[in-house]
């Protein structure tokens, strides 16, 4: 029995006869056994629970496996609190009794990662959209001249530490493109919960010339001038890709 306030995200193998407790919250890849309780406000985070065990209320689990019913959750809290390059994330809306923790990469503020870098990003923006600035509004003219919909296109991805942000681009696709794309993943040519197409069907006319041309992405420096991005850096992924690459997710983030 799964309380319907808890939350399962991710990749989540259940056994038989288990029970989920109210505000629960159980990020994959992770696997509970047959026979599990799992208490309220528990927090499980790519973790394996055996057979029988008993999770107390207001537990985090994190990089663990649980062996037996009788396991000495004083240490277990112990020896995650000790843990000094933590930090606590509330992404998913938890409080303040149950919440998160990811071990992200943290930089010193006067580094080249925390302070140098930041600076090239700024100006690295400020000169692209100086650059561009007389051609964007003649873009967004076209664009509002041959196609139906918004100039801009918005997708929410996760940035530093996880923080969500509207990830910007000039709209190259039709309306009504994601319920397309449903249908056409079977014919996607790479695996997983990725999904790409070399001549993809949904791209309008101009949406094709600025996709080859990589003028839709210059909208994205708007989000490194906020600091959302970084010229140089990965490709900022939606929460639902995260959560199925859990090994290497956080050190990107």
């Amino acid at each position: 029995m799964i309380s319907p306030s808890s939350r399962l995200v991710g990749k989540v193998l259940l056994g038989k006869n288990i029970r989920i407790g109210p505000k629960a919250i159980v990020v994959g890849p992770t696997i509970i056994s047959n026979n599990v309780r799992i208490g309220s406000s528990v927090v499980i985070n790519s973790s394996i629970i055996g057979p029988g065990v008993c999770v107390p209320q207001n537990q985090l689990v994190q990089n663990r496996v649980i062996k037996g019913p009788q396991c000495n959750w004083k240490r277990l809290n112990r020896a995650t609190n000790n843990n000094s390059n933590v930090i606590v994330s509330a992404k998913f809306g938890l409080g303040s009794q149950q919440r998160i923790k990811d071990t992200f990469r943290i930089w010193p503020r006067f580094s080249y990662a925390g302070w140098f870098k930041r600076i090239a990003d700024i100006v690295a923006a400020i000169t692209v959209l100086i650059l561009f600035a007389p051609i964007l509004p003649i873009i967004a003219l076209v664009m509002k001249f041959t196609s139906s919909g918004p100039v801009f296109f918005k997708d929410i991805r996760q940035g530093l530490h996880g923080k969500e942000f509207n990830c910007l681009k000039f709209r190259s696709m039709i309306v009504g493109a994601d319920e397309i794309q449903d249908k056409l993943r079977s014919v996607s040519e790479v695996d997983g919960d990725h999904y790409k197409m070399e001549d993809d069907p949904r791209l309008s006319g101009v949406g094709r010339f600025l996709r080859d041309t990589y003028i839709d992405e210059v909208p994205q420096f708007l989000n490194v001038l906020f600091g959302q991005m970084s010229v140089v850096g990965p490709r900022p992924s939606p929460e639902s890709e995260n959560t199925l690459c859990p090994s290497w997710r956080d050190a990107r983030l």
